[in-house]
């Protein structure tokens, strides 16, 4: 995309993202959140609901419940889920 000098979208963070989580590929998850996104605040809920997912699901909690607090427009999918991921702690 960066050749064509076409800028990513919260649609294309979501894709890599999710691509990431079912891989089990946390390094590059990681690369995406801290390199390529940035101020993922701007994208809104679902961005931080692929991050939260991504760090949760190979048990990063702590990442995962910062990225949860920082959303700023929290809906239920995102409550169940991180609700579900502390109990299966337990």
């Amino acid at each position: 995309m960066k050749a064509f000098f076409i800028l990513p979208d919260g649609f294309t963070f979501i894709s890599a993202l999710s691509t990431c989580a079912h891989l089990g590929d946390l390094k590059t998850g990681k690369w995406i959140h801290l390199h390529q996104i940035g101020n993922w605040l701007c994208f809104g809920v679902i961005v931080g609901t692929a991050l939260t997912e991504i760090y949760a699901k190979y048990g990063d909690i702590d990442s995962a419940f910062r990225i949860f607090i920082k959303t700023t427009k929290r809906d239920v999918c995102v409550n169940v889920y991180m609700y579900q991921k502390k109990r299966s702690k337990m």
